[in-house]
This record gives structure tokens, C-alpha cells and sequence, in this order.
């Protein structure tokens, strides 16, 4: 269950597609049914046949405005709507990151503080956590390891265990994957300022998520302390590439195991302010458009935030990653994934998401080369960089 097979799934998939061609958008009236056809082709793909069973695309582009399109089943026998709700696993930590920020440009917290200084409790029980910055855990800088794929195979193992915040951060220490010198990826870093960020502000980081939101007018979406989710939540399933590592953990697991039909194994007490919201795709959409955050933002917060490195995650920069000329992020939890992306100079925005781990990279080969190829040619470039 580890980062590097979505990495290579994703450059197999992307660079068998064709990519080339003219740029982006039809004038009024657009036609989409490349899109549908595309779509259709995707799901009568044999080698999809544990992918997605529902995909949710949208694009925005400044003379066309929003199109917004769900195509397949969120269950069986269900047409997917624009209303159906959706995990949207790691872009939760854009929509953290901009609450930070904004408690940031408030004079609440700064980008130098340290855990120390902002919860002495935890820096105490947790020592690795101490000397690292605000900046340090946004911008995924730190050393310390990631929870979640350990996380993952206990939650696999064991259906009905739920993670306190300082289970994530030991099992993270403990357990997970060393991190060399300038960061990689990693969840932890989030609970870890998550918990900083409850004790300074009084407000958890439930609340902080939420907030934002609500002001980016994203009625839809929200992060439950628990991951609970509407009923009008798609399917979701675990896909040949997690099947055949959670079959290992427990038999009873396989492929076309819908994630959100298992009491609490699928809850998302272990994704939270890293990982655990959920929206729809007109919602996914405003966000993308925002620039995961920045429309709420000033702009020296912007241009703090967009001072990127590279770790495995790609060009990181404050819970946003730069792909060329675009800015966004991804998430992905077992069963779903999704992504947002903006262009700020074009004005352009995309929002895609998927009912089946590790199926983006082929909705994109398939769908992203119709319906937003601009976007297609920077993930796949910022892939292969």
C-alpha cells in the first residue's frame, strides 16, 4: 500500500494516452460527448473491471463557464448525480492549510512557531514533534513519518478500530517509513498541527475545516470528527491494487469490496484534518477554482504559500503542489480519489473524482484527454520531471 505504485500506475497510464493536439476548450455551445464516450470507454475497459464504477468531472473555463458532468453508477443500479457526496482524502489538507493561514494572517500563530510553543503537552509526549514549525508541517519539510499506510493495514485488520490523534502521530513515529533530510510526504505532519492548532485556537481543526469551508460557499462538504457521510455518498471500492495487499491482511477484503457498506471499517477517524472530508463536484469545483484556497487569502500569504520544494509528493508548497503552471492537489483514501487544479493565469479550473482506489490515473488518460487536456499535459510532465 505504498505512494510509489500510484506514481507508477499513473506514468503507465498517462503516457500510453494521447496528449497532443489543440489547446483546451470549445466556444459555446460545448459539446461533450467525447466525454461520454470517453467514459464509456473507461468502464468497458477489461482491464478496469475492479476501476471505477462512477466518475465526477468538472471544468471551468472562463468563456464557458463551469461544465459539470457524473457518468457510470454511484451503486448498483444507480446513475451517478451531481449530488452525490464523496471522499476527497488529501485535498482536506488544502482546505486545512488555508485555515492555518488565515489564523496566520490574523496574528493567531506564525510560520516560525514551533510545536513547543504552541502545545507544550504535546511536544512533551511527543518529542520528535518539538523544534518543528508552522512551515515546517505545511509544507511537508519535516522528518517525520508518515502514519497512513500503517494506519491503513491495522484499519484493514482490525474493522472496527477507530485512531485517537495520538495514535496517528505514534503509529507515524513508530512505525512508519523513515523520511530523509528535507521531508517527503507525510499525514503526520497535519495531525501534529492539527492538535497544536486545537490547543492555541479553542477551536478544533473539525471547526477550522469547516469554517473554510462554508466561507468558500461549499455547502456540501464537510469533515465529521468520525468521517461519517451522507446517504447520498457513491460507492466506494478498493480496487485491484489495494485488493491484492488487503486480501493478505483479511481474507474477508478483496477488490470489489464497497468500502462504505462495513459498519466502521471505513470510517475516517484515521484521515481527519490530513485526509477525512468529503464534497461533491459542484463544490470540488469552487474549490478548484479558488486555487484550493487562495481567492481567501492575501496575496503575500499566496506568494508565502507558493514557494515550493520537491519531495515525493511532487512541487510542495503550503498544502498546495504546483504542476507546471497549475495549482491544486490530490487526495486519495481506499475507495476514492479526487483532485482540483486551477491555472491561475488562464483562469481555468478542473475538479475529477473516482469511486475506486488507485482509478484517477486512468479516468485522466481516458476522460482528462477530452475534456481539460491542458491540465492532462502538466500532470503528466510534472509525473515524469
Amino acid at each position: 500500500m505504498k505512494r510509489s505504485i500510484v506514481r507508477i500506475v499513473t506514468v503507465v497510464a498517462l503516457t500510453t494516452a494521447t496528449i497532443g493536439g489543440a489547446s483546451a476548450y470549445a466556444e459555446e455551445p460545448v459539446d461533450t460527448s467525447a466525454w461520454e464516450q470517453a467514459a464509456e470507454q473507461l468502464f468497458a475497459d477489461p482491464a478496469q473491471s475492479d476501476g471505477p464504477t462512477a466518475v465526477y468531472v468538472g471544468v471551468y473555463e472562463p468563456d464557458t463557464g463551469w461544465i459539470t458532468r457524473a457518468y457510470g453508477e454511484s451503486s448498483p443500479g444507480v446513475a451517478a448525480s451531481l449530488g452525490d457526496h464523496f471522499p476527497i482524502g488529501s485535498l482536506t489538507k488544502s482546505v486545512f492549510a488555508t485555515a492555518v493561514l488565515q489564523q496566520v494572517e490574523k496574528g493567531v500563530v506564525g510560520l516560525k512557531d514551533t510545536v513547543r510553543e504552541l502545545d507544550p503537552d504535546l511536544a512533551e509526549r511527543f518529542p520528535e514533534t518539538a523544534k518543528w514549525t508552522v512551515r515546517d508541517l505545511l509544507s511537508m519539510s519535516t522528518t517525520i513519518p508518515d502514519y497512513a499506510d500503517e494506519a491503513l493495514v491495522k484499519l484493514v485488520a482490525d474493522p472496527k478500530r477507530t485512531f485517537t490523534r495520538d495514535d496517528l502521530i505514534a503509529i507515524g513515529i513508530n512505525e512508519g517509513e523513515a523520511v530523509p533530510a528535507g521531508g517527503a510526504y507525510s499525514t503526520t505532519n497535519y495531525i501534529i498541527l492539527g492538535s497544536a492548532m486545537w490547543n492555541v485556537t479553542g477551536k478544533s481543526p473539525a471547526a477550522l475545516v469547516n469554517q473554510v469551508l462554508a466561507e468558500a460557499g461549499m455547502d456540501d462538504s464537510r469533515l465529521t470528527p468520525q468521517g461519517a457521510r451522507p446517504e447520498t455518498a457513491t460507492y466506494g471500492y478498493v480496487g485491484t491494487q489495494y485488493g491484492a495487499d488487503t486480501e493478505k491482511v483479511n481474507p474477508s477484503v478483496s477488490a470489489t469490496t464497497n468500502v462504505t457498506t462495513r459498519g466502521d471499517l471505513w470510517r475516517m477517524t484515521w484521515g481527519r484534518e490530513g485526509g477525512g472530508a468529503y464534497s461533491t463536484i459542484g463544490d470540488l469545483g469552487i474549490w478548484a477554482k479558488s486555487c484550493v484556497g487562495n481567492d481567501l487569502l492575501n496575496g503575500e500569504t499566496v506568494s508565502k504559500r507558493e514557494k515550493t520544494h520537491k519531495i515525493n509528493a511532487g512541487n510542495y508548497g503550503l498544502g498546495t503542489i504546483n504542476e507546471g503552471d497549475w495549482w491544486g492537489h490530490s487526495g486519495q483514501v481506499i475507495g476514492y480519489e479526487a483532485l482540483a487544479f486551477c491555472n491561475p493565469e488562464t483562469g481555468q479550473a478542473v475538479a475529477l473524482a473516482v469511486n475506486s482506489s488507485y482509478s484517477l490515473a486512468p479516468a485522466i488518460g481516458a476522460i482528462g484527454t477530452v475534456a481539460f487536456p491542458d491540465y492532462t499535459r502538466a500532470f503528466v510532465e510534472a509525473l515524469l520531471s
